[in-house]
């Protein structure tokens, strides 16, 4: 799997979101986008789902131009977790992530299929609940279970990891501790297994920890990217975010940068 950006801009009417995006994203990577709000960031992880059409330049997914792929093929090729799935139907929990199996041409019997409904409602941490209603479950559980939904869709259309893609926007926005720890193991054992995956966070220590190439936008355009290390600097934040100039510090176990919320709050007058 592989994602090419070449000089991607998109705007509406005199509206830039963003302007010649260029990156190259691999099987085996995890791919942050930090930016503020406003940056462009889920219109980036828009343009990579074929949701948007680039105004001007090009996308290729796998060297194919991501215009030319059907709306099918798409679907077993990536997967899209959005950063609110509204939803007013009262289903449960399995059979909001059973949704997965309409869009898919599957050969899968139905004890397949049980199993694995079973395997991703559980690795979300939603067993107990699966028979619940969407509709009595914290904004959490509910977020929850449409990444289960999203990762049912792979998992469920045959076709080998290294050839597939997950694209999440906020994936931790709305859960405890606990949970971002689990979400991101997720991510990464899928990540480790040939997938690749593209995340927007906005907590740069757990961008930090575990991404393996950042891309930091300002303004519809990339300021700069690569390993957290060269991204993650005292210079980078202060000009993207205006944070003072003394927060950067090293986690000397793993050389990558971390930010203590204690020193910006000692910063105060």
């Amino acid at each position: 799997m592989s994602l090419i950006f070449e000089n991607v801009s998109y705007h509406i009417k005199e509206h830039n979101l963003v302007g010649e995006i260029s990156f190259t994203a691999h099987a085996g990577q995890i791919i942050a986008l930090l930016g503020p709000n406003g940056a462009g960031k889920s219109t980036i992880l828009d343009l990579a789902g074929g949701l948007k059409t680039p105004t001007s330049g090009k996308i290729l997914l796998n060297n194919s131009d991501i215009g030319t792929i059907s709306a099918y093929k798409l679907a077993t090729m990536r997967a899209l977790l959005a950063q609110e799935s509204p939803l007013t139907a009262p289903f449960s929990v399995t059979e909001l992530v059973s949704l997965a199996f309409q869009s898919l041409d599957h050969t899968l019997t139905m004890s397949q299929k049980k199993h694995l409904l079973e395997e991703v409602i559980n690795s979300v941490g939603l067993a107990e609940k699966s028979t619940r209603n969407m509709q009595t479950l914290s904004g959490g559980e509910r977020q929850r279970a449409h990444l289960a939904r999203i990762l049912l869709q792979l998992a469920a259309n045959n076709r080998p990891t290294e050839s597939q893609l997950l694209l999440l926007d906020e994936p931790l926005s709305a859960q405890d501790p606990a949970q971002h720890l689990m979400i991101l193991s997720l991510i990464r054992h899928y990540v480790r297994k040939g997938g690749m995956a593209v995340i927007i966070l906005h907590d740069l220590n757990w961008a930090s920890a575990f991404a393996d190439h950042i891309i930091l936008l300002h303004q519809g355009h990339i300021y700069a990217q690569g390993p957290p290390g060269h991204v993650l600097t005292n210079a980078t934040l202060g000009s993207v975010f205006g944070l003072p100039s003394f927060l950067v510090k090293q986690h000397k176990p793993t050389n990558r940068p971390y930010l203590i919320p204690h020193d910006m709050l000692s910063g105060l007058s």
